[in-house]
């Protein structure tokens, strides 16, 4: 995982989760709920399962940080599977 803190930092993350009605609702509602500003979403179709899909997701803030913390534990309770891919300063 990069490891970078700086002034500001993003935090990228892969969720993978399954193919039913709200699920894509259910992982925003904690960004605005927090007010974390999300800078990017991506959706593939999962490798793995035909019923699940695969987020990419870039937001503001550092994965070390306490909101950011709580943020993705409530994500990894919701998801199939989460992992972080890494916190990194903006380069501004």
């Amino acid at each position: 995982m990069i490891e970078n803190k700086g002034k500001e930092n993003k935090t990228s993350i892969m969720i993978n989760l399954s193919d039913k009605p709200g699920s894509l609702l259910s992982i925003l509602k904690p960004f605005a709920e927090n007010d974390i500003n999300m800078t990017r979403i991506e959706t593939r179709p999962s490798r793995n399962n035909d019923f699940q899909h695969t987020f990419f997701i870039d937001f503001e803030g550092y994965y070390e940080d306490e909101i950011i913390i709580k943020l993705l534990e409530k994500l990894e309770k919701m998801s199939e599977e989460l992992r972080i891919i890494g916190s990194y300063s903006v380069l501004n």
